[in-house]
């Protein structure tokens, strides 16, 4: 008898030691990291915008956006562009790692933790052998309704 078993594919990538992954549907590309340039007035995790093959998209540093420390992009930094309700937006990834086919029953449901900031973009969880694999929805990471809410920097006017 065939295993039926429903599978969802993830791009997986690390932020530091962590591992996390984006469903490979909303991934449209994965780019080296280009010339950025900055935008004023937007909140201190976006980075700004680049010309990807004569598109203009935002890009966002992941770290920053999960208050992680900033790192220096390095070689092994990536940018993907994911599919947002707003159009292609970049994520700047420490390194992209590989596409992983994961079975529906493998993906857990995060535990709650006293706070919906973790919830609002950990989508599910899966056991790793070395570590736990967590699942990101797009749609929070890219709440442009926060890019209009947080400017970096208040004095700049």
């Amino acid at each position: 008898m065939a295993d039926t078993e429903k599978t969802i594919q993830y791009l997986s990538f690390h932020l530091g030691d962590q591992e996390y992954g984006i469903a490979i549907g909303e991934v449209r590309e994965i780019s080296r990291v280009l010339q950025i340039t900055p935008v004023p007035r937007v909140p201190v995790y976006v980075l700004g915008v680049m010309n990807l093959r004569g598109k203009v998209i935002p890009v966002i540093d992941l770290r920053l956006r999960f208050e992680l420390p900033q790192q220096p992009l390095t070689t092994e930094s990536c940018v993907v562009v994911v599919e947002g309700k707003q159009g292609e937006v970049g994520v700047t990834v420490d390194r992209v790692n590989e596409v992983l086919t994961l079975k529906e029953t493998d993906i857990q449901v995060p535990p709650v933790l006293g706070s919906e900031a973790f919830l609002k973009f950990v989508t599910g969880m899966v056991k790793r052998p070395k570590a736990l694999f967590m699942l990101l929805g797009v749609t929070h990471i890219l709440a442009f309704q926060e890019f209009r809410n947080s400017p970096k920097n208040e004095d700049a006017a």
